[in-house]
């Protein structure tokens, strides 16, 4: 029985669609004693703006998490599709400055738990957010070693800079965060345009199909949180 890693009910809030491991495939509800608001914060520089009631909601400081599953290109060479990385640092690439955020180390277990029934490696490192896609050899590797981020995608940052914005800074600092991405498309073995196409073709058939991102999402909600 893989342990339960909570004491206490937690009210998170989940920035991509998943559905619930318990009540029915519901996308927003309960987890056992555990609340699970879903928000879609968009893709690229601009994020959604939460509704005015959800907006209330995180001032108030409602929220104990918030979590982000998503999908990501690797920028370290070591990583294959499938694996995961779970953020240690989320670096926007306009400032390099890593945002300050509070994480929950115990959910490493559920991330190794993950990764070894799928058959893949988990990386605990920084991920990379950049306004646009990262697809040559070159540039991914530029990337990891200016920043030693071992995957990139476009969305985090800016949806994380969004939530600060709204709260004060006491009810931001007091949330735990929780990043973790599945690799869409590994560092191309070369260099040229025939190379970048596949991996542009992997990324945006990941981003559309969507199966095994749904999949971790709930299975990462069932392993920390159902009864």
């Amino acid at each position: 029985m893989f342990p339960k890693l909570t004491d206490s009910p937690r009210n998170i809030l989940f920035l991509r669609p998943v559905r619930l491991p318990v009540g029915g495939g519901r996308r927003s509800g309960r987890v056992g004693p555990h609340a699970i608001t879903v928000f879609w914060i968009g893709f690229g520089r601009r994020p959604r703006l939460p509704g005015a009631a959800l907006c209330e909601r995180l001032r108030s400081g409602a929220f104990t998490d918030v979590v982000d599953i998503g999908i990501a290109g690797a920028l370290d060479p070591r990583l294959k599709r499938g694996d995961l990385v779970l953020s240690t640092m989320d670096l926007p690439f306009d400032s390099r400055e890593p945002l300050d955020l509070r994480r929950r180390p115990e959910l490493r277990l559920v991330a190794e738990a993950l990764a070894q029934q799928r058959g893949v490696s988990l990386s605990e490192a920084g991920i990379l957010t950049h306004a646009k896609p990262v697809l040559s050899r070159r540039d991914r590797l530029a990337w990891f070693e200016q920043t030693g981020c071992a995957a990139v995608q476009m969305e985090h940052a800016w949806g994380v800079r969004l939530l600060h914005q709204l709260v004060p800074d006491a009810v931001f600092h007091g949330l735990c965060f929780t990043h973790l991405v599945m690799i869409s498309d590994a560092v191309p073995a070369g260099d040229g345009r025939l190379q970048e196409m596949f991996s542009a073709v992997q990324a945006l058939a990941a981003y559309t199909v969507q199966r095994g991102i749904r999949r971790l999402r709930t299975e990462f909600l069932r392993r920390w949180l159902a009864p």
